[in-house]
């Protein structure tokens, strides 16, 4: 996951300041499949925020779109805010712009479908039985947030 999110983040930090530009995709994109591994990858929210002090990257797994956001620290992030409270944001994904609606994950039994697929792609470790932990304050000294959206075709 942080080599994803580093590319991600260094994509997103060439990206800001303008909006995002490409050829908007109308119609819902139901697999999103062609998304594993794409390196022109980037987020801005409607208010035209754009994620700036967390590491984000996106997962495929089953057709679906997952975006994970990771602070190490409880940075504020706008755009982490906005996402929060609008569930929208739009990506572009290859080149094409696609509105999306970001569903917020929190519980295990949502997560962990794709947790070990997850882990296999970003950090090489295969683990069959890997379960989602909410609570990280069992871990003292780790000081990690993370949010886990479902990112669905939400044409405008």
């Amino acid at each position: 996951m942080i080599r994803g999110a580093l590319v991600a983040l260094g994509v997103l930090a060439l990206a800001c300041g303008s909006p995002l530009e490409g050829e908007l995709v109308s119609e819902p994109v139901r697999d999103w499949s062609f998304a594993r591994g794409a390196e022109d990858v980037a987020f801005e929210t409607p208010g035209g925020a754009r994620f700036r002090r967390v590491l984000v990257d996106t997962h495929v797994h089953g057709g679906k779109l997952y975006l994970l956001v990771s602070t190490i620290f409880s940075a504020e992030d706008a755009a982490l805010n906005e996402t929060l409270a609008s569930g929208r944001v739009r990506a572009r994904i290859a080149g094409k712009l696609y509105d999306l609606r970001a569903t917020r994950l929190e519980r295990a039994e949502d997560i962990d479908p794709f947790l070990p697929s997850l882990l296999r792609e970003t950090m090489g470790m295969e683990s069959e039985g890997a379960r989602w932990d909410p609570l990280p304050d069992r871990y003292p000294g780790t000081q990690m947030r993370r949010w886990f959206f479902l990112l669905e075709s939400d044409p405008r």
